[in-house]
Formats: structure tokens, sequence, C-alpha cells
């Protein structure tokens, strides 16, 4: 499959490799395909959440909220198109696009349905089940400061009143 971004009639869309017939169609916000275009640039990076603010609406201050709402409706309409397409959300650092093999990036033609594509594999592999659980017990667990200093209050708070009920 390839994926495609129209700019001129605001689609993304996806085609058969083999026979370059159009599948789907999904058309998206002005906002939501510059985030998408992005995105698709280069599917290894994880892009942070600046980078994309100030490419979905260049020069412009918007809501917090705003983001949040087009990323949404983003990983809608790609899981219309593909459901192991996924927008993944990592903590603190921003938006990474994750591509399932065999689905190739078709990277800003103004009109997708010209052809020859030039293709753009994707290096990146979906990660199954398994190999995600994999990975999280390799990785170090992330300390919560504040649940940490919170259980640590609560048990001096206990201790403390142990000690004057029992003990005096």
């Amino acid at each position: 499959m390839l994926l495609c971004i129209n700019e001129d009639n605001r689609t993304i869309e996806a085609y058969d490799e083999s026979s370059q017939s159009l599948l789907k169609s999904v058309s998206m916000s002005v906002s939501s395909l510059n985030i998408a275009k992005t995105l698709f640039k280069d599917t290894n990076s994880i892009y942070s959440r600046e980078e994309l603010i100030n490419s979905g609406w260049p020069e412009k201050s918007i809501g917090s909220n705003s983001l949040n709402v087009s990323i949404m409706k983003l990983r809608r309409k790609l899981e219309t198109i593909d459901e192991q397409i996924e927008v993944k959300s990592y903590p603190s650092l921003g938006y990474k696009l994750l591509l399932p093999v065999g689905v190739n990036v078709v990277f800003e033609q103004p009109g997708c349905d010209s052809t020859p594509f030039t293709a753009r594999p994707s290096l990146e592999r979906k990660p199954n089940k398994q190999s995600q659980q994999d990975s999280n017990q390799t990785q170090p667990p992330h300390i919560r400061w504040g649940d940490l200093f919170l259980s640590v209050l609560i048990l001096s708070y206990s201790g403390a009143l142990y000690y004057s009920l029992y003990l005096l």
C-alpha cells in the first residue's frame, strides 16, 4: 500500500502498490494535513509538540488542547485507511508515525494520482504486543516522584500516629 498526501484536495490517499489504483481517500482539515505532512517526512523521528504546533498552525497562537484534538482526529482518519497505522505519543518527547510493514509513503506530491510513484519505504515496524512487553521489561521503570513523596509522607504520618496512640 502507498500512502500519499494530496495537498490539492486536502486528502490522504491510499493506493494499491501494484496496480496504483486508489483504495481509500480521507479528507483532512488544513491543520491536520500539515501535521500529517510533518509526521510523514521522517517516520523514524519523534516530533515535539512545538514542532507539530508550528507546522499545524504557523504563526498562530492556539489553545493547549488544539494539538490533542488534531492528533485524535488524525488517528481516527488514518485508522480508516489501515487499522495498524498509528500515531504514537511519547510522554514529554512528542509524537511519531508508526507504519505497518508493507505500507510505504509517497512524499508530498501535489497530485497523488500522477505516475510513476516515488515511494519511500517505511523503516519503522509497528511492534506487536510481545515485543512491547519485552521492551517494557528491559527499560528501567519511570519514577513518579510525586507519588513517591506522597507514599513517604503517608508512611511517616501513619508511623507518628501509631506511636502517639499506642506507645505514649
